[in-house]
């Protein structure tokens, strides 16, 4: 790979003594590919299972749950991916949310969160506790990071499309921490991107930079006091990392720094990475949030208030007992009982005829551009509640009253859309079902005496 003397000699001076034909070097070998799983127990399940089937080669040392994998293997084209078991993310990109490291209960942003590689790293470690806000100023990129939140069965999460300005005003002292990964120049990304490569010049790095410091003074406003904020790039320049990082640090004395880390090629193995751990000043409060804000809409309180006087639209509490019904109708007695709770407890959020699961702690989202407001449950369509594919993918099959377990080539049909034939069940197993592959959510299907008609989203079959 040929690189820019400009770009070489900009590099220089942060090597030691000798180390530049091996950072030159690194270019020339193959790039490193991870996935990281879910949760402890699919690792457990997949890792002492499936381990040759998808490739998993050793763990990534710096981040939890994570390893390395034989591309050859092609793992994001296995089921598995679709079912959110894992998510294919760049080594050294798992390092940002692994120093954020944030636990169960807090509130935490992802500022610049797309494609959703860090913040489904960050939901994993707060385990659907707590409040997860993941934003992406570029609507296309947002709907993607959307997406992965989806796939990966995360039920904490709101996914706005804001700008850091807009975010700053409202959400001031808010978060307990922040992850930064700001947009950059992207040099640590050449041997896995080199059409990068082309785009590079010292005039986008000074650009980076100056926006990097705005992106950062907004997101120190949003920390609260004793909260801790992760900032990365994927960059080498020092610009755009120790630079902007002691800038920051001079404009905000109530801040200071606790670790900073580099990754290179020549030395880990994994892409260039830059991050530093910074802690504002003072204590840290408590989780507690009920003089914060108000749960939003309830179940019995507001649910379904928008739609009253549409035409045909049943009422608030039409609306309340067909989903009552439906969960009834589908769920286990522990699991429905389990969840009228939780929408006690939480709200529901209405976006038209869609309910969502309000996540823990939910903020005011007036004047916000909401992509995704914790889980989404699914809407009513003629009086009769229709259940979202994000809501199979948070479930787990010991939740369901129906369940139809598929083989390998089954689950690879049930992808392409296909219904399943064959089947010979009595009434009372008709009805919504849950898919599964080795026990473990494909998404919804609705079975009949002699098939199971697919549910899975069409512009998600491949």
């Amino acid at each position: 790979m040929t690189l820019p003397n400009e770009f070489i000699e900009h590099v220089r001076p942060l090597l030691d003594e000798g180390e530049m034909d091996a950072f030159l070097q690194s270019y020339d070998r193959p790039e490193y590919h991870g996935l990281r799983f879910r949760n402890e127990a699919v690792r457990e399940k997949l890792v002492s299972n499936f381990a040759d089937e998808i490739g998993l080669e050793d763990p990534v040392p710096w981040a939890p749950l994570s390893y390395y994998y034989n591309n050859e293997k092609r793992p994001g084209l296995h089921p598995f991916h679709e079912m959110g078991l894992y998510y294919i993310q760049e080594p050294s990109a798992m390092g940002p949310a692994a120093l954020l490291s944030p636990n169960p209960g807090e509130r935490v942003l992802d500022l610049c969160a797309a494609p959703g590689g860090k913040t489904t790293e960050l939901a994993a470690f707060l385990k659907n506790e707590g409040l997860l806000v993941a934003n992406e100023i570029h609507p296309a990129r947002a709907k993607i990071l959307a997406s992965n939140v989806e796939r990966m069965g995360i039920t904490n999460a709101l996914v706005l499309n804001e700008d850091s300005d807009h975010l700053a005003a409202i959400f001031s002292d808010f978060f307990h921490r922040i992850l930064v990964d700001a947009p950059c120049s992207g040099e640590g990304m050449f041997r896995k991107n080199p059409d990068a490569i082309g785009e590079w010049s010292m005039e986008n790095v000074q650009l980076c930079a100056k926006r990097q410091s705005m992106i950062l003074d907004n997101a120190a406003s949003m920390l609260m006091r004793g909260g801790t904020m992760v900032y990365s790039t994927c960059t080498f320049a020092k610009e755009e990392n120790e630079d902007t990082v002691n800038a920051f640090l001079s404009r905000h004395p109530d801040f200071s720094l606790l670790k900073q880390v580099r990754f290179w090629p020549h030395k880990d193995k994994g892409e260039g990475h830059f991050m530093a751990l910074l802690q504002k000043e003072g204590e840290l409060s408590g989780l507690d949030f009920a003089t914060r804000a108000p749960v939003i809409h309830s179940l019995k309180a507001d649910a379904g208030a928008k739609n009253k006087k549409k035409k045909g639209s049943a009422n608030a509490m039409q609306y309340g007992l067909i989903f009552s019904a439906f969960l009834q109708d589908n769920f286990t007695p522990e699991y429905a009982d389990a969840f009228e709770k939780r929408i006690e407890a939480n709200g529901i959020l209405t976006f038209g005829e869609q309910w969502y699961l309000a996540p823990p702690q939910c903020p005011n989202l007036s004047g916000l551009k909401v992509l995704r407001a914790g889980l989404a449950l699914g809407g009513f369509k003629k009086d009769r509640f229709e259940p979202e594919h994000a809501w199979a993918m948070a479930l787990q099959k010991d939740q369901v009253l129906r369940a139809i377990e598929l083989n390998e080539t089954e689950a690879y049909a049930y992808l392409r859309g296909e219904a399943k034939m064959g089947l010979a069940l009595e009434k009372k197993d008709c009805g919504y079902c849950l898919a599964t592959y080795c026990s473990y959510p494909l998404g919804w299907g609705k079975a009949t005496a002699n098939q199971m008609k697919n549910h899975y989203p069409k512009g998600l079959r491949r």
